[in-house]
């Protein structure tokens, strides 16, 4: 079972994609990929140029994240079809909707009514171009290993498990994660609880591991993170994590190891948490507790990271704290605009910044700081519009 919503297909979607690829040492492709997401309007008249930049960017940041293949989804329902195919967020496609609705007629015997193209699929042979111009670095490059990483604590999908929307706290709990990093410009990747109960990942790497709701631990995870917590590691459980095993009976060895004895009590209607413990701790509020184990910490947050409350932004804003003095800065951010970044690497140690404008409509202006020292720095010019300096 998948961290991941069925319905989502933002770039939350594009991040655990690689992230599986990775680990399973496999190549990432995508089937039946809705390419206009997030624009799912069914109006007629919709800007195609709008459309277009959905595409494009869409597309592209796929190339970035490591895709190797995209089987786009061309399918257009009946607009009075309210069938699963033929649901509005299916409607705007790559046909012309305006001829298959009737509003206007086709005079050429020969044109299917169903087959004109849009003015906005002219993204396809540009990002084609820009493939096949950038293969090499696509192909021969890896995502820099990010020093964040997100648990997808397995156990507690499957036991806490939310019918009514497909997904579970884990799942909402890591997109409001995913929305706290990547809106900053914070590289990150998921990492599956089978993994580190196997060791084929070392952990060693990553100074913070975040896990979302994960309160149902398999036998043995707990004691893989409390070394990595001893050695120095950060570990930060959005909810408590570990208190009961996969059958769902209490354990609780997680939090007793770093807190010692305590009680614990939950308001299921808000998703609230209260923690009692009988030793003092590092730091307790309504919103988090956190206590020192050998040389790293334990931060839990006791209510959703999302939670739009005066205790909801302390919290959010005691996160940011915590990876600003664990990494610092990202690896590279933006100043002035919102950039959406994505860093690979080459084997040789060369490093490639792909940079988009979030705003699909406008063009913004902003500077983009990248950490370190850098000796040359060379514009590929993908898009165009970039000052490099010399």
């Amino acid at each position: 079972m998948s961290i991941k919503s069925f319905y989502n297909f933002t770039n939350f979607s594009r991040i655990y994609q690689y992230s599986i690829a990775r680990l399973a040492q496999k190549s990432s492709w995508k089937k039946e990929y809705i390419w206009p997401w997030p624009r799912n309007n069914t109006v007629l008249d919709e800007d195609e140029l709008g459309y277009y930049a959905v595409g494009l960017h869409s597309g592209w940041m796929h190339l970035a994240w490591g895709v190797q293949m995209l089987g786009y989804f061309l399918y257009c329902g009946s607009m009075n079809d309210r069938s699963w195919l033929g649901c509005p967020w299916y409607m705007d496609n790559a046909w012309d909707q305006r001829y298959y609705w009737g509003k206007y007629e086709s005079k050429a015997r020969l044109v299917n009514r169903q087959r004109i193209f849009r003015r906005c699929i002219g993204f396809l042979p540009v990002l084609k171009r820009y493939a096949l111009k950038f293969s090499d670095i696509l192909l021969h490059t890896q995502i820099v290993h990010p020093q964040i990483a997100v648990i997808q604590p397995t156990t507690s999908t499957i036991n806490d498990f939310y019918f009514q929307h497909f997904v579970g706290l884990a799942s909402i709990e890591a997109e409001q994660v995913h929305r706290l990093l990547y809106h900053c410009n914070y590289q990150y990747w998921y990492l599956l609880e089978e993994v580190i109960l196997s060791g084929k990942e070392d952990l060693s790497y990553y100074k913070v591991l975040i896990i979302p709701g994960g309160m149902y631990f398999p036998e043995g995870l707990s004691e893989r993170l409390l070394a990595w917590i001893k050695n120095g590691g950060t570990l930060i459980a959005i909810f408590p994590p570990d208190l009961y095993d996969c059958y769902g009976r209490p354990t609780g060895d997680l939090l007793r190891a770093v807190f010692g004895e305590f009680t614990e009590s939950r308001d299921r209607e808000n998703e609230r948490w209260r923690i009692k413990t009988l030793k003092p701790v590092e730091r307790l509020s309504e919103g988090y507790i956190e206590g020192r184990y050998g040389k790293g910490r334990l931060v839990v947050f006791l209510r959703s990271i999302g939670e739009q409350s005066d205790i909801g932004g302390e919290m959010r804003s005691y996160f940011y704290k915590i990876l600003t003095e664990t990494v610092g800065m990202p690896l590279a951010w933006s100043e002035g605009a919102v950039f959406e970044t994505i860093l690979r690497e080459d084997s040789k140690g060369n490093r490639y910044v792909i940079v988009l404008n979030w705003n699909y409509h406008d063009g913004v202006e902003g500077i983009l700081h990248l950490k370190g020292k850098w000796e040359k720095i060379i514009g590929l010019g993908v898009g165009g519009g970039a000052t490099v300096p010399h």
